[in-house]
């Protein structure tokens, strides 16, 4: 009779488990850097593209400049450098929106 098939061997199996981690690993690693970068790209041609349109609307007179500043600075990526903060209507202390309450806070 023929002989029977019983697989790879261990040393071979026992080899290949941490190879196809390492490969899974890459994929991954490679698969979230493009993501990130096309996330960044799409934003940062959005930011310039509101940028573009609120000159626009200075030019014309639709809006003032102080309003144009305002509505640039109140963005995420405005909040996310401190930048938010120095401007009146946009920082901590804007009553508009509703404030987290914290034992710290005397609501009386």
């Amino acid at each position: 009779m023929g002989q029977y098939y019983a697989g790879p061997p261990p040393e071979l199996v026992a080899l290949a488990i941490p190879i196809l981690f390492i490969i899974v690993a890459g994929l991954v690693a490679v698969t979230a850097i493009v993501s990130v970068s096309i996330r960044n790209t799409v934003q940062h041609a959005h930011t310039e593209r509101t940028r573009r349109d609120l000159a626009a609307f200075v030019a014309e007179g639709s809006i003032t400049p102080e309003d144009a500043e305002r509505l640039l600075v109140a963005t995420p990526a405005a909040r996310r450098h401190g930048l938010a903060s120095r401007t009146p209507g946009c920082g901590p202390g804007d009553r508009r929106r509703p404030m987290r309450r914290t034992p710290e806070r005397d609501w009386s």
